[in-house]
């Protein structure tokens, strides 16, 4: 067995934790291996000047998959008396009774819930930023700060007060450049404005509430990636969310 097969069969464990088993995708699993054998191969050819042996590193990746496979199964399966050990992530749970709320969708789908934030706690997060948070989000936050754990399907992590910052602050650009509400229409919208208040699988797409009263998208939710429209409103947002969270993208 050669060093790139063992990088293969690495890769392959890691990339398992990061597929929805409860929507399971045949496809997504073999485009993972494909990009899994690709890479290795890449970083073989770059570093050998000549390409590794491809039974070896199917069998190594083959090998990756399966052993992610189980590992993910085991880390959903384990509980304590139906409370997560410190080793897993909490079981997806309530799958067959829909959400009702955002706070109860992300339990669903095994995130945990932060106690409460203050009005205290609030006020200071408005302060810093100079805005007036939108009501919905306020409403939120004072049921519960955010999360304190990514949730196991989508990995979604809601911020804090303390987490809570507006796309400059975050990139340190004065401008958030993104699609408007008429086809191949480009927009500039100020920074500063734009409030940040969750994200799924570790920042690939972040959401942003456009907080700009009297501009034509105040109240907007944008997702940074694509610089799109996710909702056009909070409430909107919400719903999407509790419909479709586990695909962990907003649209």
């Amino acid at each position: 067995m050669t060093w790139t097969t063992t990088i293969a069969g690495i890769f392959g464990v890691i990339c398992m934790q990061f597929i929805p088993l409860p929507k399971w995708k045949f496809l997504l699993s073999l485009t993972a291996l494909g990009l899994i054998i690709i890479g290795v191969d890449l970083i073989a050819v770059l570093q050998m000047t000549s390409s590794p042996n491809k039974p070896f590193l199917l069998a190594g990746a083959l090998i990756g998959v399966g052993i992610g496979y189980f590992l993910k199964w085991f880390r959903l399966s384990l509980t304590i008396n139906d409370q997560p050990s410190f080793l897993i992530k909490p079981k997806y749970k309530n799958s067959t009774n829909p959400a009702t709320t955002l706070a109860g969708k992300i339990t669903q789908i095994g995130g945990l819930l932060a106690d409460p934030a203050s009005v205290e706690d609030i006020e200071k997060a408005e302060t810093r930023l100079g805005i007036t948070l939108p009501f919905e989000l306020r409403t939120f936050l004072i049921q519960h700060d955010g999360t304190t754990q990514m949730s196991d399907i989508g990995m979604w992590s809601f911020w804090s007060c303390l987490e809570i910052t507006n796309y400059t602050k975050h990139t340190g650009k004065k401008h958030f450049s993104a699609f408007g509400n008429e086809p191949n229409q480009n927009i500039q919208l100020l920074g500063d404005r734009l409030i940040l208040f969750a994200d799924a699988m570790m920042h690939a797409p972040v959401y942003g509430i456009y907080v700009a009263p009297g501009e034509t998208y105040h109240g907007c939710i944008f997702e940074l990636i694509c610089g799109s429209i996710s909702a056009h409103s909070f409430k909107d947002w919400t719903n999407l969310f509790i419909n479709g969270g586990e695909d962990g993208l907003i649209h």
